[in-house]
């Protein structure tokens, strides 16, 4: 449950950041594009920690 959350908020969170720094710097939309894109890079690497993680638990005796 806390990844779906980290997935979500990490998305939006660089959706939010990118669109003040389109606003202050006057870049339209490519901040909030590439910020956004960095949030969902980071979602997955986070899941893919973690499910790295439940499988080296699962596999020792």
């Amino acid at each position: 449950m806390s990844l779906a959350f980290f997935m979500v908020g990490a998305t939006v969170g660089g959706y939010l950041v990118g669109s003040y720094l389109d606003s202050r710097f006057g870049t339209a939309p490519k901040l909030m594009l590439v910020f956004s894109l960095m949030g969902i890079a980071a979602g997955f690497l986070e899941f893919y920690k973690v499910i790295k993680n439940l499988t080296a638990e699962n596999k020792k005796p």
